[in-house]
């Protein structure tokens, strides 16, 4: 069976497969999707800095930035086809029969792979949350409500994502690895409510 690159489909037809009801594609992929959105308009305000003369002490870190965004943008492209595999194994191993000794292990193989994936989701974004909020500040004033707008996005991808670690996490049998994957998506949200708290603060600061 041919897969489907959900990255490479229109937008209709993966809206379409979104709101069925199938988990090819499903909430993981939508996050990543969603970060990778975030990370493409970044882009676009970063390229409108780059181009306004009054922004070129700037530019050298704008180039650095559009760098930075265009790493996570294709990784977060690659990671929606990784979450529909992990969702796809998954399934597969909830429908081992019971009696099958090998059933609790494959599980549990399965539960740390649904946890990586958006594990590797959520760095990509946190990785560049100080570029969101640097363009907030800093970059081209004409299109801060795009900046505050992708800043927002990314927010949403992450917590998403951390919320995927979360769910994955609690059915681990080993509390280690339960813990280290608590720990850090634990780290990480707060990283992510710092970022909208300065969206917020930049609403109160430029927008009242």
């Amino acid at each position: 069976m041919t897969e489907t690159i959900w990255h490479q489909q229109t937008i209709d037809s993966y809206l379409q497969a979104l709101g069925e009801a199938n988990t090819d594609p499903a909430g993981g992929a939508q996050a990543a999707l969603l970060g990778a959105q975030a990370c493409a308009m970044a882009s676009m305000v970063v390229r409108f800095t780059l181009s306004n003369k009054k922004y070129a002490p700037l530019h050298e870190r704008a180039r650095v930035w559009l760098d930075g965004l265009a790493a996570s943008q294709k990784t977060l492209l690659n990671l929606m086809q990784e979450d529909v595999r992990a969702l796809n194994a998954m399934s597969h191993t909830w429908s081992i029969p019971k009696d099958d000794p090998t059933r609790p292990a494959k599980i549990q193989e399965a539960l740390i792979r649904g946890a990586e994936v958006p594990r590797q989701m959520a760095e990509a974004i946190i990785t560049v949350i100080p570029i969101f909020e640097e363009l907030m500040q800093s970059g081209n004033q004409n299109l801060l409500s795009d900046s505050m707008m992708a800043a927002d996005m990314a927010a949403s991808s992450a917590s998403c994502a951390l919320y995927n670690i979360k769910i994955n996490s609690k059915y681990m049998k080993n509390e280690q690895m339960k813990k280290a994957f608590n720990s850090l998506a634990g780290d990480w949200m707060k990283q992510v409510d710092s970022l909208r708290h300065f969206i917020a603060h930049i609403v109160r600061e430029r927008l009242e």
